[in-house]
C-alpha cells in the first residue's frame, strides 16, 4: 500500500452480538440489527465522514481510492434515509444527497483538490446539521442507541476487511457461529484459501480508518455503561485489542471474524442487555426481521 504509515493506524472494532448464524453459501458479514433506526442513521454518518476524510487524504495523489470512497459515501445515504430526512427538511433532503454525488462527479473530472476540500467541508456541515434535525437529544444520550450506533460501524469495519480480500455474500462458504460463539473452521479455512491476500486497497484502508473511529468511540460508550457492566467492558477492550492486531497485521478474514463475533459481541451484549431477537416482546417484533436466528432488537431504549 502506497499510504505512508497507513500499518502504524490504532485499529479496532466494536459491534454488538452473541449468536451468529449465515444461510448455507453465504459469508456472516455482521449482525442484521433491527430495533432503532437513529442508531442505524447515526452509524451511516459516521461512515460517510470517514470516507470523506479518506477522500481529503488521497486526492489527487490516489485519485482512484478517492473515487472508491466518495462513491460509498454516495451509497450510505440511501432513498429511504433521504426520504426521512426530506420529512424533517425539504432542504436538507435535496442537498445533501446532491453535495455527494457532486463530490464524486468532481473527483472523476480531476477538480482542483482546493475544490474538493471545500467541497467536504460543506458536506460534513450538512452532516451535522442533519444529525440535528433528525436524532433528538434524548437519543444521542441513550445507552441503547449508542451501543446500536457502534454496533453499526463495526458492521461497516468487517464489510470493508471482507471486501479487501475479494470477499462477497454471493461466495460459496460460511463462517456459523453457535451459541458459545465458536467458528466452523472448516468453512472457516475454506474461505481463507481462496482469499488470502488484499487486492482492494481502498477497502482495506476504509477497514483500517472504520476501526481506529470505533476505538474512539468505545471509550463514549464506556461512560454509558451500567457499573454493573465493568467487566464485561473490560473483556471487550480486551477483544478490540485482539482485533486491532488482527487487521493490523493482515491476518486472514476468518480470524477478523472470529474475534468481532465471538470476542466483541458477547461482551457488548452482556454489557448492554441487548437481547437477540427471539428473546425480544412479541408486541416489539420487527416483521421484516422476526424469525430470523441471530438478530438483535433495540432492547430497553429508555436507559
Amino acid at each position: 500500500m502506497e499510504r505512508k504509515g497507513t500499518t502504524a493506524l490504532l485499529l479496532a472494532a466494536v459491534m454488538v452480538g452473541g449468536l451468529i448464524y449465515s444461510s448455507a453459501g453465504q459469508i456472516a458479514f455482521a449482525h442484521n440489527f433491527s430495533g432503532d433506526q437513529s442508531a442505524s442513521f447515526l452509524a451511516n454518518v459516521e461512515t460517510i465522514k470517514i470516507h470523506l476524510m479518506l477522500v481529503g487524504g488521497d486526492y489527487p495523489r490516489q485519485t482512484d481510492f478517492a473515487v472508491d470512497h466518495a462513491a460509498h459515501a454516495v451509497e450510505h445515504l440511501d432513498n429511504g434515509t433521504i426520504k426521512e430526512i426530506s420529512e424533517r427538511n425539504a432542504r436538507l433532503g435535496a442537498d445533501l444527497p446532491a453535495a455527494l454525488s457532486k463530490l464524486e462527479s468532481s473527483i472523476k473530472a480531476n477538480s482542483p483538490r482546493s475544490d474538493i476540500v471545500q467541497q467536504i467541508k460543506a458536506i460534513n456541515g450538512l452532516l451535522g446539521e442533519t444529525v440535528r434535525i433528525r436524532i433528538d437529544n434524548a437519543q444521542l444520550s441513550n445507552s441503547t442507541v449508542q451501543a446500536l450506533k457502534f454496533a453499526g460501524v463495526v458492521n461497516e469495519i468487517l464489510e470493508a476487511y471482507n471486501d479487501a480480500y475479494g470477499i462477497t455474500e454471493g461466495d460459496n462458504s460460511s463462517m456459523n457461529m453457535t451459541s458459545h460463539s465458536s467458528m466452523n473452521m472448516s468453512a472457516t479455512g475454506s474461505m481463507d484459501q481462496s482469499h488470502n491476500k488484499v487486492v482492494n486497497m481502498a477497502s482495506y484502508q476504509s477497514a483500517q480508518w472504520l476501526a481506529l473511529k470505533a476505538s474512539s468511540m468505545y471509550y463514549g460508550l464506556k461512560s454509558l455503561a451500567p457499573t454493573s457492566a465493568d467487566a464485561s467492558m473490560i473483556k471487550l477492550r480486551a477483544g478490540l485489542d485482539e482485533l486491532k492486531s488482527a487487521i493490523a497485521s493482515q491476518q486472514p478474514p476468518g480470524d477478523v471474524t472470529v474475534v468481532v463475533h465471538g470476542k466483541v459481541h458477547q461482551n457488548l451484549m452482556d454489557a448492554f442487555h441487548l437481547p437477540m431477537q427471539s428473546e425480544a416482546p412479541s408486541s416489539g417484533h420487527n416483521p421484516a426481521t422476526d424469525g430470523k436466528p441471530g438478530q438483535l432488537t433495540g432492547g430497553n431504549m429508555t436507559q
